[in-house]
């Protein structure tokens, strides 16, 4: 759950940046990435999917861990990755609120 709370973070942040682009359909999009398991994908694919963009990491592993069949070093990466992702979208949040302008002006 940290993993998608700072992956929206970041992408409501980017609002700020790009204002009236509809981000959270990125959001959409990569979440239909992780429609089918990581398993399939080549090497290097399963590799992006489950560390560059955590999609696979936020759709497979939690099924993985409520089997019993995910190691003990990939929860231990992802707890590293959920944490370096939203220290990243609190930091990204907090230099996007310098460029906010009231709504009135």
């Amino acid at each position: 759950m940290t993993i998608v709370y700072a992956v929206l973070l970041l992408l409501a942040s980017c609002v700020f940046w790009y204002r009236g682009v509809p981000l959270t359909w990125i959001f959409d999009s990569l979440i239909q990435m992780g429609r089918y398991p990581v398993g399939i994908y080549p090497g290097w694919l399963r590799l992006l999917l489950t560390w560059v963009v955590p999609v696979g990491f936020i759709t497979s592993v939690p099924a993985q861990a409520l089997t019993g069949r995910v190691p003990a070093l990939t929860l231990l990466g992802g707890a590293a990755l959920a944490l370096g992702l939203l220290v990243l979208a609190s930091a990204f949040l907090r230099l996007s609120l310098r460029r906010y302008s009231s709504a009135s002006s």
